[in-house]
């Protein structure tokens, strides 16, 4: 899944592919939510993982390469490889916490919810 773009908020960012939008929220030092969507916009549901009162304040900032965007707070680094939107998490340090397969590990199968 190629990042054809990405879109930068106070909240965070927006990453664009052609097989759907990844959203990414620094939401304290050590936190950061991620959302993927197959829709043209995210789901104004509230969230029942990150809670609101947290997502104030935490400093980031993104830096942008040929190959990656990558996101970074005080405590993390995330890397994501345009090419693929594969994610690379580091500790402030740089030591590896996780990372996805090189050829990227989003997927999503479209599923009516029942209630």
């Amino acid at each position: 899944m190629e990042i054809i773009s990405y879109e930068q908020s106070a909240g965070g960012l927006v990453l664009i592919s052609a097989k759907g939008r990844i959203k990414v929220e620094p939401v304290s030092p050590s936190i950061i939510h991620v959302v993927y969507t197959l829709e043209e916009s995210f789901s104004t549901k509230p969230s029942l993982a990150v809670l609101k009162e947290a997502s104030t304040g935490t400093k980031w900032e993104i830096q942008e390469s040929d190959l990656t965007v990558t996101l970074r707070t005080t405590e993390l680094v995330l890397e994501i490889i345009k090419a693929t939107a594969a994610f690379t998490w580091r500790d402030k340090q740089g030591g590896l916490l996780t990372r996805e397969p090189q050829t990227g590990g989003k997927t999503l199968v479209p599923t009516e919810a029942v209630t």
